[in-house]
């Protein structure tokens, strides 16, 4: 069975547009926030909330601005691709930002 050229050029097409949506979906941003209520404390494990699958550095800003509403006294990070490392019982992140 031989395929035509003006469908060869159709699956051409469609394998590179389906290649282009797969790769946006592995580019999607990972960042998880990182909100100390108390900046004083910020060493205390069990006072920092944590809120992973964060689509951007924007949408963690605002998760902080949420979480920080009448509280002028706290810390905060925003991490990219990270992971935890059970060797060093922490969070390990790709880059971090403010």
């Amino acid at each position: 069975m031989k395929i035509s050229k003006g469908k060869a050029s159709i699956y051409i097409l469609l394998v590179i547009a389906l290649s282009i949506l797969f790769m946006k979906y592995l580019k999607e941003e990972n960042w998880v926030g990182f909100y100390y209520p108390d900046k004083n404390n910020i060493a205390n494990k069990n006072s920092v909330i944590v809120q992973p699958g964060l689509k951007s550095i924007e949408d963690c800003r605002d998760w902080v601005q949420k979480q920080s509403e009448g509280n002028e006294n706290f810390d905060y990070e925003c991490g990219y691709r990270c992971s935890y490392d059970k060797a060093l019982n922490i969070t390990v992140c790709k880059k971090t930002e403010e």
